[in-house]
């Protein structure tokens, strides 16, 4: 390679970059135009009528509850066929329940949900404007405009616009659009060549360097994932730990008449971790948000040592960024113990690498046993470390197998990782919680009910494996298939050998985290494998990034044989047809993946756009190809281009979650008894209620208690207690219940 290649590269690289964000511009700044209908030709609307609406300063008022009054705004005029229109209006605050509105075209024989765009709208948001597009496409010669609003009274709308839009100006948008797709694409196929070329061998990365990038991933992380609605329950349980832990220590560690909580309290080392959070008092949560952002952007620290073991410097440090933009990280947006668990887990595995290479000392023994053993108390998953250390150091070992077995120096490890786990257990846990660490099974034994549903339902299982398999398939088949094929590769030198191994540990990690995966779903939640199955990724999500990780693996050092490219096919043609089997075959659905929205985030790009499936097959098949002749590229561009869709995807998907119609009653009653200081007590008929009025309570209740809805209780029930939080199920007597709390019901005890 000439001195002018490498100059050339990055020249190429740099043009490629300016013109995705000269592409990213135009395309936006056209969007923006063509969003705003005062840039269009104005239609005026006749006859226009309003029912539950009424005209107040200028604004046109919601009035009457629904449904007994219908909230509509109609007006007609003439459209024209086949062409394209694009309206807006303004909202005032939003009242205080979740709403929607929806905005149409209607005429007769023309109700088209094509013509049909729906906007939701959440308690609290103010100076909202609404947009939106449609083609007319068969319109009659005149139609109407409708504006539906399903909601409690007193939104306020104006500035209601409708204009005619150039059809010129969409197909420039459009041409812009694949304009922009077409650089991306490019782009990313230029970072592949410049990050597989030579330089960047020699030597490494700076530590100074290694920090920078972590501080970058770790802001960026926190500014995409800072305004995401709340998850769920199992934040409220991590979240009631550790505000617990903040204000009492260790004996502040709630108990279950204050949590309601129908399962053993788990592992407590992030409980320790998140509690400072609550020193922000009501804003806990945006600095839970914050820590894990920065305990999550750790990872780019280990993550680029263990690639280092396998590609130079350059590409190594890429590659341990772009682990860190899986769309499974996301999680980090949730008070969940995963954000602590996954630096926490590529630690371990850079320690577990350590061990293969010889000579090992005793300090890198006891650095991974001290690993496992805290990573215990944060979540068991962690108990695949052991099978992956007896089986990763039968792999790298040199010796006979008697010597392996007789004299086990990697055992120390285990010792320590057993010590280490039960002192810090006893150090965190709080004498009167009993059961920590684990989950409770109602079938009699987790893993004599994993081994009996595996028998009974074989074919629920065999799709268990399959939704993984194909999780793991799109888009990290080539990766997969090149490893499993290493074995019958033909080694050049010693250091390809030595990098051999350390790809099928990489490898083999994985497969034990899925396989613990499958297991526990197996175990625990036996009433989903009826063909459904669960597919949690986030149980393994932590390894994804070695994936990663192998996708920027060179075939520097190894050279094919019929016995590789034979493995190679095989493997890569069974994972594709787990994929085509799953999503094709077995589920026949849009959205063949089941759970909730944190459970398996690599799977939004597919429930967001349904139709790029057969092109990402096509995809892949092209990169798996290419890499059999040598060409890596090809697959780090289709991981690139992954990577953006399914980030997206994600976003997206968490952006409309459960908690984004929360009204927040926590947050309320925290600001009423700061202003007269009182204990708190709630009283729900159920988890939903439970959790939505405390979960944004940044400390802990006196009690809290579940009674049935409709029941009526009297507050001479809760002795001590000068706030009750409950919900409309629910009557609490001889209180107060204060005004003007929206869909909130707080009482103060007369």
């Amino acid at each position: 390679m000439s001195r002018n290649e490498p100059k050339a590269g990055a020249q190429a690289l740099l043009l490629a970059a300016l013109w995705t964000i000269l592409a990213l511009l135009a395309y936006l700044g056209l969007r923006h135009l063509n969003m705003d209908p005062r840039r269009g030709d104005i239609v005026r609307l006749d006859n226009v009528q309003m029912q539950g609406f009424e005209e107040e300063g200028g604004q046109l008022r919601s009035v009457g509850a629904m449904p007994a009054a219908f909230h509509l705004i109609e007006g007609d005029a003439a459209f024209t066929s086949e062409d394209y229109y694009v309206f807006s209006l303004e909202a005032d605050t939003v009242p205080g329940a979740p709403a929607q509105l929806v905005v149409d075209l209607y005429g007769s024989d023309y109700d088209s949900p094509a013509q049909e765009r729906q906007f939701l709208l959440t308690p609290g948001q103010h100076d909202l404007r609404v947009a939106g597009r449609f083609n007319t496409g068969r319109a009659p010669a005149r139609a109407a405009f409708r504006v539906f609003y399903s909601g409690p009274p007193g939104l306020a709308l104006s500035d209601v616009r409708i204009a005619h839009l150039p059809a010129w100006r969409v197909y420039l948008e459009r041409l812009l659009g694949l304009t922009l797709a077409g650089a991306a694409v490019l782009l990313s196929w230029r970072l592949s060549v410049w990050l597989l070329g030579k330089g960047g061998e020699a030597g490494g990365v700076q530590g100074s360097s290694l920090l920078l990038a972590a501080a970058v991933v770790g802001c960026l992380r926190f500014v995409f994932q800072a305004g995401l609605p709340y998850w769920s329950g199992d934040e409220y349980l991590y979240k009631s730990i550790a505000s617990g832990i903040w204000h009492a220590g260790r004996s502040g560690i709630p108990s279950s008449s204050q949590v309601l909580h129908d399962t053993n309290l788990p592992n407590l080392l992030y409980g320790y971790w998140i509690a400072p959070a609550f020193a922000f008092g009501e804003d806990f949560y945006l600095a839970i948000r914050a820590i894990n952002a920065a305990t999550m952007a750790l990872g780019v620290i280990p993550l680029y040592f263990i690639a280092q073991r396998l590609m130079p410097a350059r590409r190594a440090l890429a590659a341990a960024v772009l682990g860190l933009a899986l769309p499974s990280l996301f999680l980090g947006s949730f008070a969940v113990t995963e954000a602590l668990y996954f630096p926490l887990f590529l630690f371990a595995c850079h320690a577990l690498l350590r061990m293969m290479e010889p000579p090992v000392s005793w300090r890198v023994l006891g650095l991974f046993g001290l690993c496992v053993g805290v990573l215990l108390n944060v979540r068991l998953n962690a108990i695949i470390l052991i099978p992956a250390v007896v089986a990763c150091t039968l792999i790298s070992q040199r010796r006979t197998w008697r010597d392996w077995l007789f004299r086990p120096a990697w055992a120390t490890s285990l010792v320590v990782a057993g010590v280490s786990y039960l002192l810090l257990k006893h150090l965190l846990t709080n004498p009167d919680a009993d059961g920590l660490g684990f989950y409770e099974n109602r079938s009699g034994g987790w893993a004599s009910t994993a081994i009996r549903m595996a028998l009974q339902g074989p074919l629920g299982t065999v799709k268990l494996l399959l939704g993984h398999f194909t999780l793991l398939a799109l888009p990290f088949a080539p990766a997969i298939a090149f490893v499993l094929a290493l074995p019958w590769m033909r080694m050049e030198d010693e250091d390809a050998g030595r990098r051999r191994n350390v790809a099928i540990a990489l490898l083999l990690v994985v497969a034990l985290s899925v396989a613990m995966a499958v297991a526990f779903t197996l175990g625990v939640a036996p009433q989903d494998i009826g063909g459904l199955g669960r597919w949690h990724s986030r149980y393994y999500f932590a390894a994804l990034p070695l994936l990663v990780v192998l996708t920027f693996t060179g075939v520097e050092g190894w050279s094919w044989t019929r016995g590789a490219r034979i493995a190679y096919v095989g493997n890569f043609f069974a994972l594709m047809l787990s994929a085509v089997l799953f999503v094709v075959v077995f589920k026949l659905a849009a959205d063949p993946w089941f759970g909730s929205t944190v459970d398996s985030m690599e799977a939004h790009w597919y429930k967001v756009a349904a139709w790029l499936f057969p092109w990402f097959l096509l995809a892949m098949f092209v990169a798996g190809g290419l890499v059999l002749a040598g060409r890596r590229a090809p697959a780090i561009a289709l991981l690139l281009g992954w990577l953006a869709v399914a980030n997206l995807a994600t976003f997206r998907v968490l952006s409309t979650g459960p908690g984004s119609d929360d009204p927040q009653c926590g947050k309320l009653a925290y600001q009423l008894v700061a202003r007269a200081p009182g204990s708190v007590a709630a009283v729900v008929s159920g988890r939903e209620s439970l959790v939505d009025n405390l979960f944004w309570l940044p400390y802990l209740p006196r009690e809290a208690r579940f009674v049935e809805a409709g029941s009526q209780i009297d507050v001479s029930a809760l002795p001590g207690d000068d706030y009750i939080l409950s919900d409309p199920q629910v009557t609490i007597t001889g209180a107060e219940l204060i005004e003007h709390t929206g869909n909130c019901r707080i009482y103060r005890a007369n």
